[in-house]
């Protein structure tokens, strides 16, 4: 008997075989993962932008004395700053963007870079004992591939009005 020096075409073709085999799996393993990356960002950025934009706009309507909703995206607030100043906090729906004015300044965004508000609804509540705002905020990412939409809400009442 001789020594086998190298491979037979069978052994070489299992070889490939098995080889393409485990590639498949490993690419198909990447494209798993960057999805699924991809949507934790996608649903990272919108819950960051939800807590940020409701936070901010909870904060002010506890310390409005007064809530005017001039329409369904728009909220005035008369309130009193740091320096017990009244003034006027607004908030506005600006092609998609939620945003805040206060005073006589410039308007700010509230939503992170990419989220976009497919809707915003601004009601005002009267009981006979209080008054109070629901907010209900709907968002989006422009980077989703397939764009979802999560929805948010939450009542505040305002601060003396209980």
């Amino acid at each position: 008997m001789t020594k086998r020096q190298g491979f037979s075409l069978v052994e070489t073709m299992i070889y490939l075989f098995i080889l393409s085999i485990l590639m498949v799996a490993l690419i198909n393993a990447l494209i798993i993962m960057i999805s699924v990356f991809t949507t934790s960002r996608v649903e990272r950025n919108i819950s960051q932008s939800a807590v940020s934009a409701l936070g901010r706009v909870v904060q002010e309507v506890r310390r409005a004395n007064v809530a005017t909703v001039a329409g369904p995206t728009q909220l005035s607030l008369s309130t009193i700053d740091l320096s017990d100043n009244a003034t006027t906090v607004q908030f506005s729906l600006q092609s998609g963007v939620l945003m805040i004015q206060s005073g006589a300044g410039t308007a700010i965004p509230l939503t992170l870079g990419h989220t976009q508000v497919s809707s915003l609804t601004f009601t005002k509540i009267i009981t006979t004992h209080s008054e109070a705002v629901k907010i209900a905020l709907s968002l989006t990412d422009d980077r989703d591939p397939d764009p979802s939409v999560i929805n948010f809400q939450t009542t505040v009442v305002l601060r003396g009005s209980y």
